[in-house]
């Protein structure tokens, strides 16, 4: 059960998207200090009103979580893809199973007409 795991790559795979999501959201955490620091230099957080405060902490979690989140996907997305290409590159899929699906899609069609 192992081995045959091990020859799938799929292990591969989900460190190289579990990789890409981590670098994705420290990517986008970066991004949202940044929009913070540029935003306090435009004067966004010396307001004077008095709800003020829960604005400003909104705004902040609201950084914090929509670039971290936006982030991950990216970082999932490429992940996923990179992964992809490993598992079709460099295992079994590659030599047997696109083998094997060429075949069968080449005799459905032979018997389509």
């Amino acid at each position: 059960m192992l081995d045959q795991f091990l020859k799938t790559q799929i292990h591969l795979a989900a460190g190289l998207i579990a990789l890409w999501a981590i670098i994705g959201i420290a990517a986008g955490l970066a991004a949202a200090a940044l929009c913070y620091w540029i935003s306090g230099r435009c004067g966004a957080w010396r307001w004077d009103w008095k709800r003020a405060v829960w604005f400003r902490a909104l705004t902040v979690l609201w950084l914090i979580s929509g670039f971290g989140i936006l982030g991950a996907w990216a970082g999932s997305a490429e992940g996923t893809l990179r992964g992809t290409e490993r598992v079709v590159r460099d295992s079994h899929l590659r030599t047997e199973g696109l083998d094997r699906a060429g075949r069968l899609g080449a005799i459905a069609v032979a018997l389509r007409h």
